[in-house]
């Protein structure tokens, strides 16, 4: 395999005093807690992020999306957030999660967004939702998204709940075709 195969990225060899140069100009968002920032450094912008919990869990998971969706839209300057807009891709399956919190919960994200300092009607405006229902619309959607993404220039954040929810499905229906499965999927 030839070097002129790779990226330039992958063969350019830097000095680490320029990488960690390149690192201080990146911009940090807070997570809203001391303990996940010290120990990830906060959101930086580029990066790509995955948390996962238990079902028990879900809803302390929850909370800590709705305040990366809120500190996104904050102002950088005074709250540490990237000033822009963010996109919010739910995955729910409606015919086997019935519970009401895997819904986006606009009273929660109310009360996330004063105790944060700005007004829900702002958070509101600049943040983009999108459900899917299954595998085809998650595509679907996923589709949507990046042309969205692509011509707004603004959107600094994407979220997505239970990424893997409709992959896990067609995962056990694939191996097992002739077994009635109950998957129950969370944080995934």
């Amino acid at each position: 395999m030839s070097v002129s195969m790779f990226p330039t990225c992958f063969t350019d060899m830097k000095c680490a005093i320029d990488l960690l140069d390149q690192y201080g100009t990146l911009h940090k968002m807070s997570t809203g807690s001391a303990e996940i920032d010290s120990l990830i450094d906060g959101v930086q912008e580029n990066s790509f992020y995955l948390f996962y919990s238990s079902h028990e869990n879900q809803l302390v998971l929850d909370s800590f999306l709705y305040r990366q969706l809120i500190s996104c839209i904050l102002p950088k300057a005074k709250k540490n957030g990237f000033e822009s807009i963010a996109i919010f891709l739910n995955n729910i399956d409606l015919s086997m999660d019935r519970n009401k919190h895997n819904l986006l919960n606009p009273e929660k994200i109310a009360i996330v967004s004063k105790y944060a300092g700005i007004e829900p009607k702002i958070v509101s405006k600049n943040c983009l939702v999108q459900t899917s229902y299954n595998l085809e619309h998650q595509v679907t959607a996923a589709e949507e998204i990046a042309d969205t993404i692509e011509s707004n220039p603004d959107i600094k954040l994407l979220a997505i709940r239970d990424l893997t929810k409709f992959i896990i499905h067609l995962f056990f229906k694939r191996i097992y075709p002739n077994i009635c499965i109950a998957v129950k999927t969370s944080g995934g």
